[in-house]
């Protein structure tokens, strides 16, 4: 015995690390097939159990609906904020053609080009009446496309709104949870801002205004109650 080699302890850590890479890598090589052979019965259905389970939780009837609800209403709440911001953007042009013939009048446009000499009489004013013609019709087209630009994004924005809350197929509407975000939204800086603008708006486009009013009358319904019966108990009485 005392002829045998002292075993090194270095040599001997690096044999176990060895021993242990070759463990692990065979055991890895094991293929889910081979995994689930070795298993009997009882551990092969206590594995189904659980994961039916977890899929049966995931894809439970209330699991969907509730998901579907925040998908509709971060949708709505973002639509219904562009419908204020779009909103008060185009009450600015309310009278838009009064402010432009003003304009024109009171030679707000006047910058007569360079080289027109006041001196010149008659040329000099018919130069002066055409260059703010020209330049009036320049600024008519421009504000007439922003006109168009904002109504459109404005409707497209309602009509999803409108969409979302004409039929309410997931019920945002009866969640106290969304009813209540809708409430604190409609006391921010951005209501108020529409409210100053909404007289100019209601003047100019009255339609768009009471379909904006319509849909912020929605939110301010009493909340439901969770207890509340479906038919209300007059028409129960009355049938």
């Amino acid at each position: 015995m005392r002829h045998l080699k002292k075993i090194n302890p270095t040599s001997a850590l690096l044999c176990t690390l060895l021993l242990l890479c070759v463990l692990i890598s065979s055991a890895s090589a094991e293929s889910l097939f081979e995994q689930y052979a070795s298993k009997n019965a009882t551990e092969l259905n206590a594995e189904t159990h659980a994961m039916g389970h977890k899929l049966k939780s995931y894809f439970s009837a209330e699991n969907i609906q509730q998901k579907q609800q925040q998908i509709d209403f971060s949708e709505y709440h973002s639509n219904f904020k562009k419908v204020l911001l779009y909103s008060i953007s185009l009450s600015t042009y309310s009278e838009y053609e009064r402010d432009l013939q003003f304009a024109r009048d009171k030679e707000i446009f006047k910058g007569l080009p360079i080289g027109i000499d006041e001196t010149q009489g008659d040329e000099a004013a018919r130069q002066r009446h055409d260059f703010m013609g020209k330049k009036y019709l320049r600024m008519q087209k421009n504000v007439e496309e922003e006109v168009a630009t904002y109504s459109d994004l404005l409707l497209l924005s309602l009509e999803t709104c409108e969409n979302l809350t004409r039929q309410d197929l997931s019920g945002i509407l009866d969640n106290n949870t969304y009813v209540d975000e809708m409430r604190d939204f409609l006391h921010s800086e951005t209501v108020q801002r529409y409210q100053k603008r909404q007289p100019q708006l209601t003047k100019r486009w009255p339609e768009l205004n009471q379909r904006i009013a319509d849909q912020i009358a929605l939110w301010q319904r009493p909340a439901v109650k969770a207890n509340a019966p479906i038919i209300d108990a007059q028409i129960v009485e009355a049938l």
